[in-house]
């Protein structure tokens, strides 16, 4: 009998409350950054990103064994090519409040944790606990509630579906590109590549 078969939901649902918990304690945090002490907007964001970059390096650290499975030797790495020409040109296009090398590790650095967390450690956990498409589906659920949770009760009933249908569409694609393509390469590439193109939009 192989694992599709017999999924096994209390693993799963034990991963999935350990991901939101981690995803609170560190992207929750960015969304009330106004209510931490410390001076300017720069100032938080500059700890807030140090704190999730040693968050990561723990994490890369202690699952160093499990991140073999989802970041291999791979000629995928020529994709951040794309992200890196993309942080090169923000200062031709950004002139929001956040300071633009600040910006740009705040993105780098929290989108990398942001997959690592799903897309790597979550997603490979739960692929192997039950068939491919039910792990693609949930850590694609899981990023949609990771972002929706912030909207609930700040928009219009609408636009809140419209944006949890966005999320769980983006979240389910960049979980397929990491099943296909068997690393968070891809995955991390194209939500980096986003970032960087649409942040200094939604900034204007």
């Amino acid at each position: 009998m192989d694992v599709a078969s017999r999924p096994k939901p209390l693993p799963i649902l034990a991963a999935c409350a350990a991901w939101l918990a981690m995803w609170l304690a560190t992207q929750g945090l960015f969304v009330i950054n106004d209510q931490f002490p410390g001076g300017s907007l720069n100032t938080r964001l500059a700890w807030l990103t140090g704190y999730v970059a040693v968050v990561l390096a723990v994490a890369v650290v202690a699952f160093r064994r499990s991140g073999r499975a989802f970041m291999p030797r791979s000629k995928l790495l020529w994709l951040y090519a794309v992200p890196l020409a993309l942080v090169l040109a923000l200062p031709l296009h950004y002139s929001g409040p956040v300071a633009v090398p600040l910006l740009a590790a705040m993105i780098v650095i929290t989108a990398f944790w942001q997959d690592y967390l799903s897309f790597g450690l979550v997603q490979t956990f739960i692929g192997q606990r039950t068939s491919a498409f039910w792990a693609v589906l949930i850590t694609g659920g899981l990023f949609a509630l990771g972002h929706v949770v912030f909207l609930a009760g700040r928009s219009a009933p609408l636009a809140f579906l419209t944006a949890c249908a966005v999320y769980l569409a983006a979240g389910c694609l960049l979980a397929w590109l990491r099943e296909l393509t068997r690393s968070i390469y891809a995955t991390n590439a194209a939500h980096l590549s986003f970032l960087l193109v649409f942040t200094p939009v939604f900034s204007a």
